[in-house]
């Protein structure tokens, strides 16, 4: 009998079968490219009943790229954690609509730790699919998530894990969610809510309740304001407690 955690484990291929189509649009389509630089300052933190988690602070110079159905962007700074320590982090986010209404996406962020206690390479791999339910077409958002349709209704499937220092599998989680989204310039505001699929390297297997809100003000051509907020708690007694998860920053694009 196979146990739990080597079916965890094993989860990983499936973040790669949703990132593998993602390459061949960059050398399969000629379309003319345009690229963006930018400057994307964010805070982030997390705090549940038993307090408050070490707050993020991270200030990326990132590159933007787009090219018809094909989007990628690349960022890379320090990692403030608290007053503790600096570690250092990238990411690459790229996306692919084979057609208006249908986005696949992943995201992929190397993290190198400078704690004592753990010193190396962390990483984070997110991944999914973003199906338009509504009027509006899947848009693309490469700085702040992969935002829903621009207005109506939505699903969005997304499939998250990490990677602890020396490769060891942390924790896995899939969540379908149903979501609605409304854009009214300089104003974005999306909401979703669904069952989360949480397999932890440790403990048991269990069903979480996902939600997300995100926000984001458009200024001006160049700066923007995005405030993500995603909360979640658990479904069975052991695990009935709420997971509050803030992201926001802003972006400055030159």
């Amino acid at each position: 009998m196979v146990s739990s955690t080597a079916i965890v484990r094993n989860r990983w291929p499936l973040l790669l079968t949703v990132l593998a189509p993602l390459l061949w649009p960059a050398g399969a389509r000629a379309e003319e490219a345009s690229g963006t630089w930018f400057i994307n300052l964010k805070q982030s933190g997390a705090w549940t009943g038993d307090g408050l988690a070490p707050a993020l602070i991270q200030p990326r110079l990132g590159y933007r790229r787009s090219s018809g159905s094909f989007d990628w962007s690349v960022q890379a700074g320090p990692r403030f954690v608290g007053a503790e320590r600096a570690d250092w982090a990238a990411s690459l986010e790229m996306a692919w609509q084979p057609r208006p209404a249908l986005e696949f996406f992943g995201e992929w962020e190397p993290i190198l730790s400078t704690a004592p206690e753990a010193r190396g390479l962390l990483q984070d791999v997110r991944a999914g699919l973003v199906l338009s339910l509504g009027e509006g077409p899947v848009r693309f958002d490469d700085i702040q998530d992969f935002a829903a349709a621009v207005r109506g209704l939505y699903l969005k499937v997304e499939q998250r894990g990490t990677w602890g220092v020396g490769g060891e599998q942390l924790a896995m989680s899939a969540s379908p969610r149903l979501g609605w989204s409304l854009s009214q310039d300089p104003v974005k505001l999306s909401l979703e809510a669904g069952p989360g699929f949480v397999f932890p390297s440790q403990g048991a297997e269990r069903t979480d309740l996902f939600g997300e809100m995100d926000l984001t003000v458009t200024l001006s051509r160049q700066w923007s304001l995005y405030l993500e907020y995603r909360p979640s708690i658990g479904f069975v007694p052991e695990a009935q407690t709420w997971v509050h998860r803030l992201k926001g920053g802003v972006v400055f694009a030159f």
